[in-house]
Order: C-alpha cells, then sequence, then structure tokens
C-alpha cells in the first residue's frame, strides 16, 4: 500500500511550506521540527504539517537560511510520493513537482539533460547534465570544451579535434607528443610522436615529445639532433665539451669518457693522456728515466731543460764541471788545487791539497796569521811585516832593525830601524848602534850624548857623554877636547884660560 507524505529537506531563504495530497496525508498534524545550518537547536515546523494549501493566513513557515525538515511518523511506512507548496516571489503559490517532472499536476518530463528543471515551465534552471548546454540542455559542448558547464577544456585531440562532450576522451587519439584516454598528458619515459609510440634516442637525456629532438641533451659522449653522433674533433663527454689529451699520434680518443685506446705521446700518461710525466719520467707512456743528474727534464726528449744538479753539465747531465770548474751550473771557479788538478766537480773540493801559499777544503783561502808554503804549515820569519804566502819571501819589508829576503840579518853598518834606514848617532869606539831602536849600549864619543849619541853637548860641556864643565874663564870651549876655542875672559889666557893676562888688573 503507498501513502503519501508531504515532506522536505533542503530549503531556501523565504520559503514557506505546506502539504496535501490526493491520496492519504499521512504527515497531517504529525510532529515536525527544523534545523538551521547556523545552529543544532531543533524548532517547531508544525505549520508546515497542518493540511493547508495557500499562503493567504500568513499560516507557512519562513526562514533566512537552509535548513532540515524533520517529520516523526510513529511507524515506518512506505511512501508513494512527496508533494510541497511553495510561495513563489511573485507572490502565487504552486504545487512543487518532484524531481525530473514539471507543470499541472507534474505530469511532464524535465529534458533528459537537465540537472533538474523548472516545476511549472520546464527550464534547466539547475544547469545541465555534464557536456551539455542552453537553456534545454540540448546542445552539446563545443569549442573544445567538455563536462559540467562545459568548463573542462579538451586536451590534445589529433589535428584539433573536438574532444567527447561528456568526458573529455579523444576518440581518435592525441596530436604528437600526447598521451592518455584525454590526450592531457605529455609523453614521459622517453616516448613521443602520435600517442607516443616512438622511443627517443637511446643517448638522449630527454628528447621533444613531438618530434623526438634531444632538446635537453645527449648522454656524454653524442651530439647531434638526435644525440645519435659520437663526439669527434678531439671532443668528449658531456655535450662534447671535453678536450681530448695527448692521445698516440693524436689518435681520437674515447667519445665518452676521453681514455686513449693505443696509450699516449710521448711526454704524456694516465687513461685520458692529460697528465705530463712526473718524478723524473719522461717519452712514451713516461716509461723512461729522466738522467739521475737532471733537476727535471723534457718530458717528451728527456733533455734537461731544467738544469743539472750541481756539478754537471751537458743536454743530459751527464758531464762533470771541467776546465777548473765546478757546482751549479758549473759556475763556481776552483780553488789554487795542487799543480793546477781539477778539483771535485761537485763542491770544489782539493782532493790532493792545496798550492803553496793557499788553505781550506776548496784552496781558495789564502795563508794567514804568518804562515806559508805547501798547505800553509811553514812559517814566515820572525821579523817580517808579512811574507809571501807561497815562497816565505818578506815582499812586505822587515820589522825595524831586520833586512834580509826573509828578514834574518841585523841593521848593519851603522844603520837601525825599519829597513835599516836610520843612521847610528856617534856610539863610543865607532860601534855598532842597536839595530832597532838605534842606542848606544856603551855610550857615546867625546863632544855627544843621549841614549842614540846624536845630540852635541851643550854650551859650557864637554868630552865622553859631556860629562866633563868647560874651563870657567873660557867664553865658550870645544865640546870634544875642553880648548876654549872661542877665547876666554878678560884678564885670562891660555889654551883653557888658565893663564893670567899681562894687562890683567886684579883690583
Amino acid at each position: 500500500m503507498y501513502r503519501a507524505v508531504y515532506f522536505i529537506c533542503w530549503f531556501c531563504v523565504s520559503c514557506g511550506f505546506s502539504f496535501v495530497t490526493s491520496y492519504e496525508n499521512i504527515a497531517l498534524n504529525k510532529t515536525a521540527h527544523y534545523v538551521s545550518y547556523m545552529s543544532t537547536v531543533r524548532k517547531d515546523a508544525n505549520d508546515v504539517v497542518d493540511g493547508r494549501k495557500l499562503y493567504t493566513d500568513g499560516k507557512c513557515l519562513s526562514t533566512q537560511d537552509f535548513w532540515e525538515l524533520l517529520i516523526d511518523f510513529g511507524e515506518i511506512l512506505s511512501i508513494h510520493h512527496i508533494t510541497t507548496y511553495i510561495k513563489d516571489p511573485s507572490g502565487y503559490d504552486y504545487l512543487a513537482c518532484s524531481s525530473g517532472s514539471y507543470g499541472e499536476n507534474c505530469n511532464k518530463r524535465c529534458e533528459i539533460n537537465c540537472r533538474s528543471c523548472n516545476g511549472v515551465n520546464g527550464l534547466c534552471d539547475s544547469g545541465c547534465k555534464p557536456g551539455w548546454k542552453g537553456i534545454a540542455c540540448k546542445e552539446k559542448c563545443g569549442n573544445n570544451t567538455f563536462g559540467q558547464s562545459c568548463t573542462g577544456v579538451c586536451g590534445n585531440c589529433l589535428e584539433n579535434e573536438q574532444c567527447h562532450h561528456i568526458n573529455g576522451s579523444c576518440l581518435h587519439g592525441c596530436d604528437p607528443g600526447f598521451n592518455g584516454l584525454k590526450c592531457d598528458q605529455g609523453c614521459m619515459n622517453g616516448s613521443f610522436g602520435k600517442n607516443c609510440m616512438e622511443r627517443c634516442g637511446s643517448n638522449c637525456l630527454s628528447c621533444n615529445a613531438v618530434s623526438g629532438v634531444c632538446d635537453f641533451g645527449c648522454n656524454p659522449g653524442w651530439e647531434g639532433d638526435f644525440c645519435e653522433k659520437e663526439c669527434d674533433n678531439n671532443t668528449f663527454g658531456q655535450e662534447c665539451t671535453g678536450v681530448c689529451g695527448n692521445c698516440l699520434k693524436n689518435e681520437p680518443c674515447h667519445h665518452i669518457n676521453g681514455s686513449c685506446l693505443h696509450g699516449c705521446d710521448p711526454g704524456f700518461n694516465g687513461p685520458k693522456c692529460d697528465q705530463g710525466c712526473m718524478n723524473g719520467s719522461f717519452g712514451k707512456n713516461c716509461m723512461e728515466r729522466c738522467g739521475s743528474n737532471c733537476l727535471s727534464c723534457n718530458a717528451v726528449s728527456g733533455v734537461c731543460d731544467f738544469g743539472c744538479n750541481p756539478g754537471w753539465e751537458g743536454d743530459f747531465c751527464e758531464k762533470e764541471c771541467d776546465n777548473n770548474t765546478f757546482g751549479q751550473e758549473c759556475t763556481g771557479v776552483c780553488g789554487n788545487c795542487l799543480e793546477n788538478e781539477q778539483c771535485h766537480h761537485i763542491n770544489g773540493s782539493c782532493l790532493n791539497g792545496c798550492d803553496p801559499g793557499f788553505i781550506g777544503l776548496k784552496c781558495d783561502q789564502g795563508c794567514m796569521n804568518g804562515s806559508f808554503g805547501k798547505n800553509c804549515i811553514e812559517r814566515c820569519g820572525s821579523n817580517c811585516i808579512s811574507c809571501n804566502a807561497v815562497n816565505g819571501v818578506c815582499d812586505l819589508g822587515c820589522s825595524a832593525g831586520w833586512k834580509g829576503t826573509f828578514c834574518e840579518h841585523e841593521c848593519s853598518e851603522k844603520t837601525y830601524g825599519v829597513g835599516c834606514a836610520e843612521s847610528c848617532g856617534n856610539c863610543t869606539n865607532g860601534e855598532q848602534c842597536h839595530h832597532v831602536n838605534g842606542n848606544c849600549p856603551f855610550g857615546c864619543v867625546a863632544g855627544v850624548y843621549g841614549i842614540k849619541c846624536d845630540q852635541e853637548c851643550p854650551h859650557g860641556r864637554y868630552g865622553i857623554n859631556c860629562g866633563q864643565t868647560c874651563p870657567s874663564k873660557c867664553k865658550g870651549c870645544n865640546r870634544f877636547s875642553g880648548v876654549c876655542e872661542f877665547g876666554c875672559h878678560s884678564g885670562w889666557k891660555g889654551t883653557l884660560c888658565e893663564d893670567i893676562g899681562r894687562y890683567y888688573n886684579l883690583n
């Protein structure tokens, strides 16, 4: 058995409700409440189920927000249909048809593509089902749109074909570079072309989804639009920007890793032949050793371009220094090695000693401190100012009082002093004065005095060492004999003015 109930679940602003039917109205005068979305409190809604159909008596429910109507039937019942009376904005009351129908007595069906039509005129006021548009929802979506309200945008359908108006699928496939039911997915995982059926070149990092060109570059070692060519022109690696090393005979290196498959030109080594020979090596693959006396040799030829260790010369530093040279670049000059012997080529030492007059490991130091001869082991004469370092001759002269080649003789012939250049005074008995200072050790001859007997007796003195006084009556006596050679004082006469003169007045 079917019974009618007058009932609504969702409603809009400023609406009133009442329920009627030609069937048995099972909602009549049942307990009813409504609940606002703005509150959880139940409010009385008995006016909705009081059986009235018109708004003229003011007995309809009005609300300012959406609400939920709850009617307690008191038991479980089967419902045939629901009829709602609504006051529209024009002020007229009409019967609200159930979903999918419209017109008087709700006996007309809404258009099949309407979501829900107007209960009076059947217009699709609530919009169309997905894929349809227009007042009556009779037009399919176009202009590359689909779906609800035609707001979906078609993907990349083949040759810009319209997609399916409801679900957006591309019925005849996709433009190159896209796939998926709606052709809205770009090619992935190394694919390109129509429906992404073609594969990118195996050496592409990632290719253009339409043309397959390797827009994002190639794997190391490859080049070209499709990364189909190996690197050439002595290049390798990522984008062919690596430059090959020195492969043997300019052979191309491996296009990916740059290795030289047949070895290196002389002077280089390493997998890429990009490392110069090191640690004293040279030649092909750096297998040969530089000369042991090289500072560093040419990596190709082995020539000692950077010079030799001290004591060596020649292109390969194979020759010891000679011509009286030694040391770094053979620029050191040997000292005075014995009999002009070559000194040691490295340190310049004289292995068999020095020529006379020189000393030291290199025989480059002259004898010093009064020494001379071989290895300076002989002593200069004690009276030399300084002797010749080779033969001991007193080249710079003798100490005062000495003479001779080796200053071995005292001054003689009445000379003394430096170079025996000073003359002795009047020493007694004509003796030689002291050879150094000229002193007369045994006194002076008559008429002179002083330690060198080189001073004449002063006035009034005479004799040996001027030890005697002239006679008192002399005006001045001879300094040797005492004779009054300058005459006597008045009244005196004689050699020594010892006699009284004839006319001398005693008073």
